[in-house]
């Protein structure tokens, strides 16, 4: 006999099983690209004319906007759960 309730139980764990596996790629091909790029430093200085220092400057930036960026996320749901309660 065929289980009829199984069904959409089954679709939606292969729908979270998806979403999880897109997140996990997209977590994965962040962290890569940040490991990768400081080894592509001396070809990146030759090519854009620019020095170690400017590279570092560089990632250096993008890592304190991606911090800020995680900590007003973080932040962002309290303040508005607060303003929804008063």
């Amino acid at each position: 006999m065929v289980d009829v309730l199984a069904a959409p139980q089954q679709a939606k764990a292969d729908a979270s099983l998806r979403t999880l596996a897109a997140i996990s790629v997209a977590h994965w091909v962040s962290h890569f690209h940040l490991f990768v790029l400081p080894m592509l430093f001396p070809f990146l200085k030759a090519q854009l004319g620019v020095g170690y220092i400017e590279l570092g400057f560089a990632l250096t930036v993008f890592g304190v906007v991606s911090g800020l960026r995680r900590r007003r996320s973080a932040i962002s749901p309290t303040i508005s759960a607060r303003a929804k309660s008063c």
